[in-house]
């Protein structure tokens, strides 16, 4: 995977198991850009929020 921003090649990944499934935060440390995927699907940071409150 790469960053969909600047295209670099180095990630962090920070996966967080719940009921519904893995959610993921993508991290790239060459620009900033973050972003979260639920079992591979991106998703906003309001549903992880939201699911992770609920949890």
């Amino acid at each position: 995977m790469r960053c969909p921003h600047c295209h670099a090649a180095v990630l962090v990944e920070i996966g967080v198991t719940l009921a519904n499934g893995q959610f993921t935060m993508h991290s790239c440390p060459s620009c900033e850009a973050r972003w979260w995927d639920l079992n591979g699907e991106a998703v906003e940071l309001a549903r992880v929020l939201t699911t992770v409150k609920a949890a």
